[in-house]
């Protein structure tokens, strides 16, 4: 896997020249340049793996009328509340579960519960900022309840693994490092059962294969099936999921 990089690259702007900070990633699955604002207002240019930067750089500028407009649209990316409010669940146990909130905890004692069945009841400080709390709750289940989970997978799968980490990435899912350390994004909870298994599968896949190889995914495959399938759902939900937290974090 390449690296992203970030580089600034000056364009022409109604106002005159800027510089906007620009996000560079190359894909084995690029045909041609791709140029996207994400929803947090982070320019990301895509490229074709044997495609000169250079000539990336130009694709930027080439389009940099369309980058003002973009950027100029007002952006608020939904809140972890009004996600959950408007039905937005998490997965857990193996079970999906509906967050039922609560303003019932005293100051500095929130906490969760999964005691009913289908549910996950968060009881909050009423006098401190929901959102704040919201996104200090999930990061420490994740961090209780992705590990165990990592574990039971891998022992499926007959791997061994060396360290679990549970982070605040901003686009990744997951990864996997050289020396075997697994590292998930504390959002794999809002995903449906079979796709947060997905990334945990993937992750694992790459202690037998540091690439994407065709036998990556055949080994993939012996996993879990419909791989490809669960990947490009996994990239569409990650539009929506991926800003959760984000102005926050």
């Amino acid at each position: 896997m390449h690296d992203d990089q970030i580089e600034l690259v000056e364009v022409e702007s109604g106002d005159g020249p800027v510089l906007l900070s620009c996000r560079i990633r190359r894909s084995p699955r690029a045909r041609r340049m791709n140029l996207r604002v994400k929803n947090v207002g982070e320019i990301v240019l895509t490229l074709p793996l044997r495609s000169k930067e250079s000539d990336g750089i130009d694709f930027v500028r080439a389009n940099s009328k369309w980058l003002e407009r973009k950027l100029s649209e007002p952006r608020t990316n939904p809140s972890l509340e009004q996600y959950f409010s408007k039905g937005g669940k998490v997965s857990l146990d193996n079970e999906t579960r509906t967050v039922v909130m609560s303003l019932n905890a005293r100051p500095r004692r929130r906490s969760w519960s999964t005691k009913t069945e289908g549910e996950l009841h968060l009881s909050l400080d009423p006098l401190a900022p929901i959102e704040n709390q919201l996104l200090s709750l999930l990061r420490s289940l994740a961090k209780d309840w992705l590990p165990p989970r990592v574990h039971d997978l891998a022992e499926f799968a007959g791997e061994e693994v060396q360290k679990i980490r549970v982070g605040d990435q901003k686009s990744r899912w997951g990864s996997c490092s050289s020396k075997g350390t697994i590292s998930l994004n504390w959002r794999l909870l809002l995903l449906r059962i079979d796709l947060q298994d997905y990334v945990i599968f993937h992750e694992l896949a790459h202690l037998r294969h540091m690439n994407h190889s065709p036998a990556f995914w055949a080994h993939l495959e012996t996993l879990q099936s419909n791989a490809r399938i669960r990947d490009r759902e996994i990239n569409k939900a990650g539009k929506i999921l991926m800003t959760l937290g984000r102005e926050l974090s």
